[in-house]
């Protein structure tokens, strides 16, 4: 199989993962009095979203810290299905932050309220803008070395922390240069509204992604096209095609192909075109793990 997760890949995760939790959690009590000294809806909401978000790499930290001291060897795909759960968890706290978002900014935007007193919070929204810019260049990192669904989860989700940031900081700055027009009240809910539409596309897209990889569906149609090429190069050197399976595991697809031999072949004439067809699909298919089975009878 071409491309595996290297170990070292995966304890850099969890590093990641551990680090980004401590940070997350050191932020949120100064951001807590910041968001009650000033009356910021979004300091609130933000605050909602770093706390779930906290919640979500915690549980990231501990998915990797099982993959890294589990036995290995009691999971024959590997922990891909863990990943792709803990994938699904990030898109449900986003979706939680949403609704909080919404329920509150419809709630302001009824009643609006004067902000005071935003500096420190514009100090703590910076500090985890700088934050979020240090952990998506992090993850982005890792996601090349080794993707997987749980990497792509928290890359985006710190690239959305940081365009909420840089919302907060220019809805609490406008807030401050222009309150002496009344209409600036409403620009704090009005944003918490834009950004929570946008939270729910990304985590949308995380969810999705996710129910793909644990639903094992059928693999995409350009890769059955690339699969059936292959085969047709090595029609002459078997006699019948019975199948193909295939399921993903985190980064990784396997897939199973059964054919069946001229019974007249040896055994090491058959095991050669099979190594060659393996191989050949694994140098074509990125993150692929190809097991070719010879057999008489039709898969389903």
């Amino acid at each position: 199989m071409k491309n595996h997760e290297a170990p070292e890949t995966i304890q850099s995760k969890e590093r990641t993962a551990l680090f980004g939790t401590v940070a997350k959690t050191v932020l949120l009590l100064p951001s807590l009095f910041a968001a009650i000294l000033s009356g910021s809806l979004l300091l609130y909401t933000d605050l909602v979203k770093n706390v779930v978000d906290t919640l979500a790499i915690f549980v990231s930290w501990r998915t990797l810290r099982t993959m890294n001291r589990g036995a290995a060897s009691s999971y024959d795909f590997g922990f891909g299905k863990l990943e792709s759960l803990t994938s699904l968890l990030v898109s449900f706290t986003m979706a939680v932050s949403v609704l909080a978002i919404v329920a509150s900014a419809l709630e302001r935007l009824e009643e609006p309220v004067a902000l005071q007193n935003v500096w420190l919070g514009l100090l703590m929204v910076l500090a985890s803008a700088g934050e979020d810019v240090y952990f998506w260049r992090k993850y982005e990192h890792i996601n090349r070395k080794g993707p997987s669904p749980l990497a792509e989860a928290n890359l985006r989700a710190y690239r959305t922390d940081l365009v909420l940031c840089l919302g907060v900081a220019a809805s609490l700055t406008a807030g401050v240069v222009l309150k002496r027009f009344s209409w600036i009240h409403y620009l704090d809910p009005a944003m918490s509204l834009a950004y929570a539409f946008y939270i729910l596309a990304i985590a949308y897209g995380i969810f999705t992604k996710s129910l793909f990889h644990l639903g094992d569906k059928t693999l995409e149609e350009s890769l059955q096209i690339l699969i059936l090429r292959e085969l047709s190069r090595f029609f002459h050197e078997f006699d019948k095609f019975h199948g193909i399976r295939s399921r993903h595991s985190g980064n990784v697809i396997y897939i199973e192909i059964f054919l069946e031999f001229d019974p007249a072949r040896t055994m090491g004439e058959v095991q050669g075109t099979m190594d060659r067809l393996a191989e050949n699909l694994e140098s074509a298919i990125d993150h692929s793990s190809v097991l070719v089975v010879p057999t008489t009878r039709r898969v389903n």
